[in-house]
């Protein structure tokens, strides 16, 4: 397991280096409060994908 956060770009290139593919699950917990956590982390894995 590596903990981090899905929305910070070191630790998400950390948590993917070397990974023939990705299974993603993320939620919010109890948290029913609008949020931007979960465009964030698209936002920035798409970000990773295309080499930006």
């Amino acid at each position: 397991m590596i903990l981090g956060d899905a929305t910070n770009k070191a630790d998400l290139l950390n948590s993917i280096q070397n990974a023939d593919a990705l299974f993603i699950t993320l939620g919010t917990g109890k948290n029913m409060k609008a949020t931007t956590f979960i465009s964030d982390f698209a936002k920035l894995i798409v970000e990773i994908h295309r080499g930006e």
